[in-house]
């Protein structure tokens, strides 16, 4: 209030000094100076009042402080409105100990397509079996001149990629932030003692960088707090069942009478017994259309606790305040 006085005080002389000049011959002889004193004067803006603050104890040497210590267990960490952050930290690190679930992504698979030969048109009984080969010819031996086929798709290989088994994420029980003034007024606290923000529900202390014990004086109520933490803890690999429940169709096949696969084929339309009439008894097989794989699931395991891992605290700020 003292500044703000003085600065209002200078105005009011200022165009005192103004309002003196009644003439002509009194502006020319006070000049341009008077006028340019009149409107700074007139333009100075009045300082604002310094941030509010309690006086406390100086810290002593290599420890910063004052400081307005705020503390939370409400997951979000507090923060210094309208101050300046000297140290952020927690302590108590809360781990559930467990692990994250394994998952299992969609199934990424193959499928076959095989044809069984019969005797008969009836396909009562076979006589063998041969998958068609992708890009070749296959041979096959029919069973009697006027017989039958079946073409069945299958799943031939596949897997799902695993996901999970992490630990679970840990948090501090407490998180604390340290706030320090911004800016003082020069003389605000008397000798021995500086400035600490004024903030609800804080409490007033020192910090420094470590792990150490308070220093003589009036900062007795000691508490570590920590920048982070080192997570050590395991959890057994997740791993994925092969899969099932996976379609396959939707492939096309042809039986020929060369085993060269040669001349014209007889395409196989996949519903059920089909009737196959040779000539010959040797012949060939070819995949025209791979049938494709959709749908299916994989079974996750895996991903339980490994014993013996930890949430071990690191980067140690030590916070000594007053009781």
């Amino acid at each position: 209030m003292r500044r703000i006085a003085v600065t209002l005080l200078g105005v009011s002389v200022a165009a005192f000094a103004c309002n003196a000049i009644t003439g002509i011959g009194d502006l020319e002889a006070a000049g341009d100076d008077c006028v340019d004193d009149c409107r700074d004067a007139a333009s100075e803006p009045a300082p604002l009042p310094p941030a509010a603050c309690d006086c406390r104890p100086v810290a002593p040497e290599g420890w910063s402080g004052p400081l307005s210590v705020l503390e939370s267990s409400a997951g979000a960490p507090p923060s210094c409105a309208g101050s300046v952050a000297v140290f952020e930290g927690g302590r108590e690190p809360r781990a559930s100990g467990g692990c994250t679930p394994c998952t299992c992504g969609a199934p990424v698979a193959t499928c076959a397509a095989t044809v069984a030969l019969y005797g008969n048109p009836s396909c009562a009984s076979s006589c063998g079996s041969w998958t068609a080969a992708p890009g070749q010819c296959t041979s096959i031996s029919y069973c009697s001149p006027n017989g039958g086929a079946k073409l069945t798709q299958t799943l031939a290989d596949g897997g799902c990629a695993p996901d999970g088994g992490l630990p679970a994420p840990w948090t501090w029980r407490q998180q604390a932030v340290g706030c320090a003034a911004a800016s003082v007024e020069e003389g605000r606290c008397g000798s021995g003692q500086a400035c600490s923000p004024a903030v609800v529900g804080a409490r007033v202390c020192i910090a420094r960088a470590g792990d150490d014990p308070c220093p003589a004086g009036p900062y007795q109520s000691r508490v570590v707090y920590y920048a982070s933490a080192e997570d050590d803890r395991a959890c057994a690999p997740c791993a994925c069942d092969p899969p099932s429940g996976v379609t396959c169709a939707d492939g096309g096949v042809a039986l020929y009478t060369s085993s060269a696969c040669s001349g014209n084929g007889q395409e196989l339309s996949g519903a059920g017994c089909e009737n196959v009439v040779v000539a010959r008894a040797a012949g060939g097989l070819r995949l025209l259309t791979p049938p494709i794989a959709t749908g299916g699931s994989c079974a996750p395991r895996g991903g339980e606790p490994v014993d013996g891992g930890a949430v071990t605290p690191s980067e140690p700020t030590t916070v000594c305040c007053l009781p």
